[in-house]
């Protein structure tokens, strides 16, 4: 139990862990001009929250409805409207354990077969480090308010329900100084200290002034977000003088031998500056021409990626035995051989060693350790302030005073210029309680830099994926705009928009920003997101990963099969699930293979082939919470295979750089056992990696591919002869999985008890059993020594003891043909058949399972 949890809960009270599903939840209904219930999982009537109502398409406009239950059901507020509560019109009707119902008269639920009403749901459910809703009357004095929230908020959203006035926003990243009216295009007010009293909130209260949020004789509620920073300062440093400088100490003398430098960076601009430097310039470290980079004149100049103004950056070198690397965001990013031999030299923090080349930004927990390479391998960045490890000789930048340190064994620091404190860091406050280890965060607040370009956009790092991003221009009349993955946010920077401040349907196909695996990147010249030197704040919620996503308890929680209905809205096939990837094809029919995936839109590909990314197919929709795709043609002559990600499969979508060796992350907090790799761009093949591959031997020195009956492949090109690890997998140089300027897709598989099994057997030549540990409705099974297509059963087309069973080649468009190959049991599946390849005497086989 957190001790978050344990403060609210009380001594010897009995928590239950919390995941992000349980807390938020994007879900997309159509009206039926009928009272119905939206059954999204999340329990508001028990824990309390808020819910968020927007209509997306339909021959009205409609405003963004509020309704929360302190208030109570049937009033509402409109985040694109001054008004006041409302309560008319029997909107939102009740707050259930699962969910929330909506009236029969109602602007929340029009009829679609005469309006065309689709709605947008957002519900947040009261919990600590995520949410709480106060309320208060105005006394018109300065005042303290409390809040349950347990941690630093990031952002407090006030209205005030008895009066018609502006909505007041609050954001971590520009402090008490600014409020932003959430119903307006307009500037924040740069003069609102007295809103805020001066006073940014702490962990247990906000600060209000007399009049905007705290009028005598006037009601208020606020929305109070997690996801701020609490006493984790940093050194501000202004380019012009301002640098930290040490005397020469022995400390740095690492000689040839390892060494780890680190810290968190946030430069203003991608100007030539320097982080840190020894004895003038060995190393020196900071940004060159637009790049970070890392010198000493035995290796030279050394890049390491593209720094974002105003984002915090984890940057980190590191030397083991010889080899030093370069991490950004806990990502590899180069290596290389390093043999210089460090001596005793005078050491500058935000400068070159002759003041020079100053820092300009903010510098963060900067830390040395002499004699231990502290990271050989991806990391995932600390989110919380870096410690005294053995070995640290400095840790500094994060104390009350520009010179404060943890730890300083190279001598008196002395601040030069005028660098001072500032309470922003890359930390939030401890609200780090979901998850299976109760040790994540789900929300987060920020800033960034746009740089105005659509092809090599503003990337900003959070640390993790978002499912739903909130961003408003700061510096310039802008909407606010929110873009999610339920509603089509997709890699490629494509989304529908929806804006708080106004009652405008959603706007489709808009450049937006692309999703990553560890946060956005801007995809788009619109001054609304990534206008150039442009000023944007914003706010991101977790997509449920396999370490804050709620455990599926049953195989048909993540994975379905189903036949289509020849519904032309969505869904044709059902899943009773958000589904993230789709394989489909005729199965009595020669008909090629189709796969899709939420991140790619409409996109699809051909696991048989080895083609390009087909066009967009208008019939591949994604926005439902219970199934895919649209099209009279998808009828029942059709079948569709159905992921949800999750702790066993995720999908990965990054651009090529054709870099041998580098990392990318995925969230699946599993070592990777498969992986299947195809660049969208190209005709080039599927590479697949499975860990039973040379009879789990090396597996990442081979490789299958998916479009092929060829067995395992010797080559180190592809996986760099480098085993996926539980927080990234690693690509060499090749086209197929990493072609420069290229748009690739990863598919990753993992086992979970009950759920699904990666794995491998020898074969017989008689009759065995394989366990899984579960009962599986599919499986797809490979010979790997040997020529052999890829073999698919499932029990939706006749898979089943005592019977031929109906089977696939997913490397073929033939049609299903029939064979005694064995069945399921309640623990894996018996293979009946001596078949050469799949169970000869001495055949390596390789399987994907799934209950």
């Amino acid at each position: 139990m957190s001790p978050i949890q344990q403060m609210l809960l009380g001594v010897g009270a009995v928590a239950t862990k919390t995941y992000v599903d349980d807390i938020f939840s994007t879900f997309l209904y159509k009206g039926t001009g009928s009272a119905q219930s939206i059954n999204n999982g999340i329990d508001l009537s028990s824990e309390g929250g808020m819910v968020w109502i927007k209509q997306r398409t339909g021959q009205f406009t409609n405003s963004n409805f509020l309704f929360d239950t302190k208030r109570g059901t049937g009033k509402y507020l409109k985040s694109d409207s001054s008004a006041t509560e409302d309560t008319s019109n029997l909107t939102l009707s009740a707050f259930n354990s699962n969910g929330f119902s909506v009236g029969s008269s109602s602007t929340v639920n029009l009829d679609y077969s005469s309006y065309q009403g689709t709605y947008s749901s957002f519900s947040f459910r009261k919990a600590p480090g995520f949410l709480d809703i106060i309320e208060w009357s105005g006394n018109g004095a300065n005042r303290l308010i409390n809040h349950n929230l347990g941690s630093v908020p990031g952002m407090v959203v006030v209205k005030c329900t008895s009066h018609a006035e502006n909505w007041q926003a609050w954001h971590k990243s520009f402090g008490y100084n600014y409020s932003f009216p959430f119903n307006r295009e307009a500037l924040p007010d740069s003069g609102a200290a007295n809103t805020w009293n001066s006073t940014d909130p702490t962990a247990t209260q906000i600060s209000v002034g007399p009049s905007v949020v705290n009028a005598s004789g006037k009601d208020y509620v606020a929305y109070v977000f997690a996801g701020g920073d609490e006493g984790y300062n940093s050194v501000e440093f202004d380019g012009t003088g301002d640098y930290l400088s040490f005397p020469s100490s022995g400390h740095v003398a690492y000689g040839t031998g390892d060494f780890t430098i680190e810290a968190w960076l946030k430069p203003t601009s991608t100007a030539t500056q320097v982080f840190l430097d020894h004895g003038v310039d060995d190393p020196m470290i900071g940004i060159l021409g637009g790049k970070w980079q890392y010198y000493n004149s035995t290796v030279g100049w050394k890049y390491a990626g593209t720094p974002t103004p105003n984002v915090w950056t984890h940057f980190a070198v590191a030397r083991e035995s010889g080899t030093t690397r370069m991490f950004i965001n806990g990502a590899l990013i180069t290596s290389f051989s390093d043999s210089f031999d460090y001596g005793s030299n005078a050491t500058s923090i935000g400068a070159y060693n002759t003041g020079t080349f100053r820092w300009t930004g903010s510098i963060s927990n900067a830390r040395i350790v002499s004699g231990t390479a502290v990271y050989t391998s991806a990391f995932t960045p600390s989110t919380t302030p870096l410690t005294n490890i053995t070995n640290t000789v400095l840790l500094c930048c994060n104390g009350d005073l520009p010179t404060s340190s943890t730890v300083n064994q190279l001598g008196t620091m002395t601040a030069n210029g005028d660098p001072y404190t500032t309470g922003t860091s890359p930390f939030t406050s401890p609200d780090s309680v979901f998850g299976e280890n109760e040790d994540q965060n789900v929300i987060k607040m920020g800033r960034y830099t746009g740089n105005g370009s659509e092809s090599d956009g503003t990337e900003v790092y959070i640390g993790w994926e978002p499912t739903w991003l909130m961003v408003k221009r700061v510096n310039g009349d802008a909407n606010w705009g929110i873009i999610d993955t339920m509603r089509g946010w997709t890699a490629d920077g494509q989304g529908e928009v929806l804006f708080p401040n106004r009652n405008n349907n959603a706007s489709s196909n808009a450049n937006s920003a692309e999703v990553t695996p560890t946060g956005f990147k801007l995809h788009t010249t619109n001054n609304e997101w990534n206008g150039s030197n442009d000023t944007y704040m914003y706010v991101a919620i977790r997509r449920p990963d396999g370490y804050v996503g709620k455990p599926p308890e049953l195989g048909t929680d993540v994975f379905a099969m189903d036949t289509g209905n020849g519904s032309t809205t969505i869904p044709a096939f059902d899943s009773g699930f958000p589904v993230d990837m789709n394989m489909n094809r005729k199965p009595a029919s020669t008909w090629s293979w189709q796969l899709g995936t939420r991140l790619q839109g409409k996109d699809q590909l051909n696991p048989n082939t080895n083609d390009a990314e087909g066009g967009e197919l208008a019939k591949y929709v994604w926005d439902s919470n219970a199934g895919f795709g649209a099209d009279s043609g998808y009828d029942s002559s059709y079948q569709s295979w159905m992921w949800k990600r999750h702790a066993g499969f995720d999908v990965v979508t990054y651009e090529g750089n054709g870099v041998s060796g580098r990392q990318i992350s995925h969230s699946l907090n599993k070592t990777i056992e498969m992986m299947w790799v195809k660049n969208r761009d190209d005709s080039k093949d599927w590479i697949v990696y499975h860990h039973g591959v040379n009879g789990g031997t090396n597996p990442e020195q081979y490789i299958l591919k998916l479009n092929s009956t060829s067995g395992q492949h010797h080559t180190s090109s592809r996986w760099t002869d480098t085993a996926p690890t539980n927080k990234v997998f690693t690509v060499g140089s090749r086209d197929e999985v990493n072609e420069n300027g290229e748009n690739i897709l990863a598919l990753l598989f993992a086992s979970v008890d009950g759920i699904s099994k990666v794995g491998s057997y020898t074969g017989t030549a008689n009759t065995q059993t394989i366990t899984t540990g579960f009962s599986p409705r599919f499986v797809i099974i490979k010979g790997t020594n040997n020529s052999t297509y890829w073999l698919v059963l499932d029990t939706v087309r006749g898979w089943s003891s005592g019977s031929n069973d109906n089977y696939l080649k997913l490397n073929s468009s033939d049609a299903q043909a029939s064979y005694w190959w064995g069945y399921p049991t309640s623990t894996g599946f018996v293979l009946d058949t001596t078949i050469s390849g799949i169970n000869g005497s001495g055949d390596k086989c390789i399987y994907y399972a799934h209950s």
